[in-house]
C-alpha cells in the first residue's frame, strides 16, 4: 500500500501547519507529502478572524499554488515590485514570501 498507507488508498489528506527542522540534511514534511503523493496543488484559505483589529474587515480568499512545475517555479526569487509591475490591474503593496 505504500509509505502512507490509508491515505493512499482512500486517496485523500489532510494536513495542517508542519515545521521543518533548521539545519542541513533536514527536508520539509509538506514538500516530501506533495512529491511522494504526486499533489497537484496546495489550497491556502484566509480569512479575517472575529475580534481581530486589522487594516481590511471581511477578508475571504483562497490562494492555490500549483506544484506541478518542479519544487519551485523561480518566480519567488524575482523581485516581487518586478513582478507586480506586469500585471496593473492587481494592487499591490508588498509581498512576503516565505518558502
Amino acid at each position: 500500500m505504500g509509505k502512507f498507507g490509508i491515505s493512499q488508498k482512500k486517496r485523500c489528506w489532510l494536513e495542517g501547519p508542519m515545521a521543518t527542522p533548521i539545519g542541513k540534511g533536514h527536508r520539509s514534511l509538506s514538500l516530501t507529502l506533495r512529491k511522494e503523493l504526486g499533489l497537484y496543488d496546495n489550497v491556502r484559505p484566509c480569512y479575517s478572524l472575529l475580534g481581530y483589529k486589522t487594516r481590511y474587515d471581511d477578508v475571504n480568499l483562497v490562494t492555490i499554488r500549483e506544484n506541478t512545475k518542479g519544487e519551485y517555479s523561480g518566480l519567488e526569487h524575482q523581485c516581487c515590485r518586478e513582478v507586480a509591475k506586469k500585471y496593473p490591474k492587481i494592487a499591490y503593496e508588498e509581498v512576503i514570501i516565505d518558502n
